[in-house]
């Protein structure tokens, strides 16, 4: 997490501070042997994240970011004591920074539509003038983007239904430029252009039609490719989940952890630090569920049924997370205490 408040050349030395504190806890939390000291740890990071939450509360030059990087400062300390109140109190900051986030969000999303609007202008007024103008223009558009031929978009058909259709736009445009040198200049040719082939079928303009359907169809795939990838303050999905879950609010935890592992890049260190929290989050889900569940088996077949199912997909995900590294970016020890569990409730 980086902080922007002003606090001069301390500003370094609290962050460090910081950062040398949460690598404590977690490695004491490890360790049930020392109980004291982690609770000692805690105490100290919530009263010290406090005293700076209250002066960046009271500073006259306090900017919305540097509210929100306290906020979270705050809010993660308070969630790591394991107290109700104080995840509760927790989750309503998280709750702030997300609203706050979800304007920046929205703001940054209308620019997006601004581009593609703009896109689309463009294109509709080249195929204004007509379907060899639009097929030269979309001719272009691949050339120019050679996502856009469905090797990497991430809705590979739209790409090739755009690119197919213009393909069978050049057909009738060539069809009809042949008919028209062998029928002789007896018409003019945007004339001879606009009536059906000889045999039937479709006429150019219908087919630039559906060329011009295709690129919107294509264009509104990478106008959502380009929202959903637009990255997200990870600190505030990790402050929501782990306040939800210490409230027991399971799901709710488990859908923030899942949100979590898509704002960090793969292979660091936080990103297997992200998914292993959501598969403990997965396995407490799930665990608690059957528990409940086998309190009458008989009435609750199906729903046992659902549940294992669940384990195992969850068993599923953490050997694709094998795949992508045997050693889970050092956290290998605890990811097999998970996957113990998991085989023992699958027996």
């Amino acid at each position: 997490m980086i902080f922007y408040w002003k606090l001069g050349s301390a500003a370094q030395l609290i962050a460090l501070v910081i950062r040398n504190t949460r690598k404590e806890i977690q490695r004491l939390a490890k360790d049930p042997r020392m109980a004291e000291t982690l609770a000692a740890y805690r105490r100290g990071y919530l009263t010290f994240a406090k005293l700076l939450y209250d002066a960046t509360l009271k500073a006259p030059d306090t900017t919305a970011q540097g509210l929100l990087d306290m906020k979270q400062l705050y809010g993660d300390a308070l969630v790591e004591t394991g107290e109700t109140g104080d995840a509760k109190e927790a989750l309503k900051l998280f709750l702030e920074c997300k609203a706050e986030q979800d304007k920046q969000l929205k703001v940054r999303h209308g620019r997006i539509d601004e581009g593609f609007n703009a896109k689309i202008k463009a294109m509709e007024k080249v195929a204004a003038a007509g379907p060899e103008a639009l097929h030269r223009a979309i001719n272009h558009f691949l050339k120019e983007h050679p996502r856009a031929y469905g090797t990497e978009v991430q809705d590979s058909y739209r790409a090739t239904a755009l690119l197919r259709a213009n393909n069978y736009l050049g057909t009738l445009l060539d069809r009809s430029a042949t008919t028209a040198v062998t029928t002789g200049p007896t018409k003019p040719a945007t004339t001879q252009a606009t009536q059906p082939l000889a045999g039937g079928g479709a006429r150019p303009e219908q087919a630039a039609n559906v060329v011009m359907k295709a690129y919107k169809k294509l264009m509104s795939t990478e106008r959502e490719r380009r929202k959903n990838n637009l990255p997200q303050d990870a600190n505030t999905f990790w402050g929501l989940a782990k306040s939800h879950f210490v409230l027991k609010e399971h799901y709710k935890a488990l859908k923030y952890y899942s949100q979590l592992a898509r704002q960090i890049r793969p292979g660091t260190p936080r990103y297997w630090e992200a998914q292993l929290a959501y598969c403990w989050c997965a396995l407490e889900t799930f665990r608690s569920e059957r528990q409940e569940l086998e309190k009458e088996p008989e009435k609750n077949g199906a729903k046992l049924t659902r549940n294992a199912e669940k384990l195992e997909e969850l068993q599923a995900f953490m050997r694709q997370l094998e795949k992508e590294d045997p050693r889970k970016g050092g956290l290998y020890q605890e990811y097999n205490r998970i996957e113990a569990e998991l085989r023992s409730l699958l027996k």
